[in-house]
């Protein structure tokens, strides 16, 4: 068995933490990183509960619920 190992990896200057194992991203680390970036470009930031509160990510998320299974 593998032991994960919590790696670094750089995106805008910021460090974005991944699992080995899994290979999954902080999403945290994601977002700050990409606000960082959109703010230097004159862009409003990204909430992610902006987001997830759209009619097509609801679709998106009831289509993935019925054919996977709840997830989250």
């Amino acid at each position: 068995m593998e032991t994960p190992v919590l790696m670094e990896r750089k995106l805008f200057d910021s460090t974005i933490r991944q699992n080995s194992k899994t290979g999954m991203f902080c999403v945290n680390d994601l977002m700050a990183a990409g606000n960082k970036w959109r703010l230097l470009h004159d862009m409003p930031i990204f909430a992610l509960n902006s987001w997830k509160n759209t009619e097509s990510t609801k679709e998106f998320i009831e289509a993935l619920t019925n054919q996977f299974g709840e997830v989250i």
